[in-house]
C-alpha cells in the first residue's frame, strides 16, 4: 500500500516538473554494525545525518540496509549491515547538491576503503518511479568486497610486482538464507512510512503519501473502535 501511495503522490506532485531531479545515495561507516546488532540500530540517526547533509534542500528519502556478507565488524562475528539513505532531490543544480554531497565526503568513511559515502546520479522524471520502487524494496541481494589488484614496476630495478590498489571492487549474489535472516531481521517492526522522511517541498509530498497509504488502516480502526463500543 505503501509503494502504491508514493507512486501516485510523485506521479501527481511531479506531473509537470521539468526542473533538475537527482537520485543521491550516502552510505557512512558509522551506521554500519555487526549482523547481531542490526534489530537495536537507532536508524533515526541515520535520518538525522541525512536531514543535515541535504539541509535546504528539496527531498523524499528513505533508510535501507545492505547485507556484506564477508566484512566482520566484531570478533568473531561474519557479516555486517549498513544502514544507509537514498533520496530523491529536486529543484537544486548538480553544481551546488555535489559541493553539499562533498562536505559530507570530507569528513565520513565508508564501509569500503577508498570508496565516497555519497553518491549523486542525475535523473529524469519517466526513470522517478523505478527509482522510487528501488528505494522502498525489502532486501535482496548480498554484497561482498573484494581488494583490487595491479602491477607495479620498480623504478629502480624495473622489477614488476602485483599487490593491492587500495581500492576495492564491490560485488552482489541473490541474498542466501543466513543474509536474508539477518538483513529482514534488522527491519523487524520498522515501518515504511517510518523509514521514510523528508525535507523542504518533499515534506508535503510524504505528508500526503502517508495519509493515503495508511487511510484503509484508519478506517479500520475506527469500525473496530465502533463496533467495541456497541458490544459494550
Amino acid at each position: 500500500m505503501f509503494a502504491w501511495a508514493c507512486l501516485k503522490g510523485a506521479e501527481a506532485f511531479f506531473g509537470d516538473y521539468t526542473g533538475p531531479l537527482h537520485f543521491v545515495t550516502i552510505a557512512c561507516r558509522r551506521f554500519s554494525c555487526a549482523v547481531d546488532g542490526g534489530a537495536a540500530f537507532d536508524v533515526q540517526q541515520v535520518q538525522s545525518h541525512a536531514r543535515q547533509a541535504l539541509h535546504g534542500f528539496n527531498y523524499l528519502g528513505m533508510v535501507e540496509v545492505a547485507y556484506y556478507g564477508n566484512i566482520g565488524l566484531a570478533p568473531g562475528v561474519r557479516g555486517a549491515l549498513c544502514f544507509h539513505v537514498h533520496a530523491i532531490v529536486w529543484g537544486v543544480s548538480a553544481h551546488r547538491l555535489n559541493r553539499a554531497l562533498a562536505a559530507v565526503d570530507a569528513r565520513e568513511q565508508s564501509l569500503l576503503p577508498g570508496v565516497r559515502p555519497t553518491d549523486r546520479r542525475s535523473l529524469t522524471v519517466n526513470r522517478l518511479p523505478g527509482k522510487l520502487l528501488y528505494m522502498l524494496k525489502s532486501p535482496s541481494k548480498e554484497y561482498r568486497v573484494y581488494p583490487m589488484r595491479g602491477e607495479f614496476t620498480d623504478q629502480e630495478t624495473g622489477e614488476i610486482t602485483v599487490g593491492p590498489t587500495g581500492k576495492w571492487r564491490q560485488l552482489k549474489q541473490r541474498l542466501r538464507f543466513g543474509g536474508l535472516v539477518a538483513a529482514r531481521s534488522a527491519l523487524v517492526d520498522r515501518y515504511l512510512d517510518r523509514l521514510a522522511f523528508a525535507g523542504g517541498a518533499g515534506i508535503s509530498l510524504l505528508n500526503r503519501i502517508r495519509c493515503a497509504a495508511l487511510r484503509p488502516l484508519r478506517a479500520y480502526q475506527k469500525s473496530r473502535c465502533r463496533l467495541r463500543r456497541s458490544l459494550r
